[in-house]
Parts: structure tokens; C-alpha cells; sequence
């Protein structure tokens, strides 16, 4: 990630951007193994929601490293917390299995 800018806080910009991690994961169905796309994925305690692609993908980036709770829902799916700890050099990729309602 570049950042440009022209103030005086070059420097603590940079160090911003750079401490900054992704998450990036996978929905699919428990049962079939099928990705799910459309699929929901928030942070807990956030406003910001993400949505998986086609394929079933999806990406969070800008965090600050620490531990996070993502959800994720989808209509007649049970909706699925997951906590993912951001502050390792831990592959950095999850996958979420989502079970339909019954």
C-alpha cells in the first residue's frame, strides 16, 4: 500500500498504512462443501459489512492488528460467529462454514 501526501505527517501516515492487515476468507455450505455467495461478513461492534463474491470470497482490509469476531449470515443459513486472531503472522485466511436451517 502506497500513501501520498504533501503535510507534515508523512511519516506517522506511512507507519499507519503499513501496521494495517487484511483478512481474506471463504463461505461455503457445511453439508455440500458449495461456496456461498451474497453472504454477509461484519466485524462485531462495526457498521461495516463485506460480501462474498461468486466464488464464495471475500476480503477485510485496513484493520489494525488485534483479535476480531467477523459473523456472517445468509437467508436459511444459521447465522455464524467466528473469532480470528490478527495479531500473529498466522496465515491470515479463514473459512467459514455455514449449516442450513432446519
Amino acid at each position: 500500500m502506497f500513501v501520498f501526501t504533501t503535510n507534515s505527517n508523512a511519516n506517522e501516515l506511512e507507519k499507519e498504512s503499513v501496521s494495517s492487515v487484511a483478512l481474506t476468507g471463504k463461505v461455503i455450505d457445511l453439508n455440500t462443501g458449495e461456496p456461498l455467495a451474497g453472504v454477509k461478513v461484519g466485524l462485531e461492534n462495526s457498521n461495516n459489512s463485506f460480501y462474498s463474491d461468486l466464488d464464495g470470497n471475500f476480503i477485510i482490509s485496513g484493520l489494525v492488528p488485534g483479535k476480531y469476531k467477523i459473523t456472517s449470515s445468509l437467508i436459511s443459513y444459521e447465522v455464524n460467529k467466528y473469532e480470528v486472531d490478527l495479531t500473529t503472522n498466522n496465515p491470515r485466511k479463514v473459512e467459514i462454514k455455514l449449516d442450513q436451517l432446519k
